[in-house]
């Protein structure tokens, strides 16, 4: 692990991960976390920032954490910082940034997730998935 390129965030999952699967068999999970500043704005509120993860699944891994992971559930993620660059069919050149996934560590209990899901649904009607 290089410690000048890594972090840590603790957060709740935005939406549900969104898996996408390569040539090779393997698997990208993509998803969102927003994580509470540490300051308060002037009016009082703590605001959050809305944070990108990307994680690889190698080919012959069938389960991880990322296939359990559901909005709201409460997680710290470590990563390092990556480089996606490449060029468009007509030449042109893009430059992207990855945080990319190293640890995804649950940080509620299934019975805590399970009460959150009953709350929202009985406040909306609506299950969440």
């Amino acid at each position: 692990m290089n410690l000048n390129n890594y972090g840590i965030c603790t957060g709740r999952v935005c939406q549900a991960p969104a898996f996408f699967t390569n040539r090779d068999g393997s698997r990208r999970c993509r998803f969102s976390i927003a994580a509470s500043n540490s300051y308060k704005a002037s009016d009082g509120t703590r605001h959050a920032q809305f944070v990108p993860i990307e994680a690889f699944i190698p080919a012959d891994v069938k389960s991880t954490v990322y296939d359990i992971l559901s909005k709201g559930m409460l997680v710290t993620v470590a990563y390092e910082v990556r480089n996606n660059n490449w060029q468009s069919k007509e030449g042109e050149q893009y430059y992207d940034i990855i945080l990319q996934a190293d640890s995804v560590r649950i940080q509620e209990s299934k019975t805590a997730t399970e009460a959150r899901k009953a709350a929202k649904k009985s406040n909306t009607g609506f299950e969440l998935k």
